[in-house]
């Protein structure tokens, strides 16, 4: 199976922690035969300790970057061709990218920074997203 990995939470070295348990989740796919593409955006910019909102807050041009990767990702998503995205991240790895990327099977993994964000949300634009992903 052609596996679409699509994480904003991707180490940078061996070494590194961020993300760590993405990788161990990609290599375990790769183990069991699937064919695995990671997308993710290159250290730094938007995303990045200590997360993309208080990056953001901190040098606002950062929405130009997170934007232009959520382009690409949908474009990366297209051109490899999964058959099942798996999104750490509800937003925006789920939503928009997977969703804008038409991906066939769809499997999102929250954790609490994405959580925290969508409750954030204003009232109606959080029950579109989990609309969205949960139709999914």
């Amino acid at each position: 199976m052609r596996i679409a990995l699509v994480t904003t939470s991707w180490p940078a070295s061996e070494d590194d922690p961020s993300g760590h348990f993405v990788r161990a989740e990609a290599r375990a796919l790769e183990r069991a035969g699937h064919r695995v593409e990671v997308v993710a955006p290159r250290p730094g910019g938007a995303f990045g300790w200590p997360g993309v909102a208080a990056r953001v807050r901190e040098n606002p041009l950062r929405v130009l970057d997170a934007t232009r990767w959520t382009a690409w990702a949908m474009t990366e998503i297209r051109r490899f061709g999964a058959d099942r995205v798996i999104a750490h991240w509800a937003v925006p790895c789920a939503w928009p990218v997977a969703l804008g990327a038409g991906a066939a099977g769809l499997e999102v993994v929250s954790l609490g920074g994405d959580v925290r964000l969508l409750a954030a949300l204003p009232r109606p634009v959080r029950t579109l997203v989990a609309a969205s992903v949960a139709g999914r």
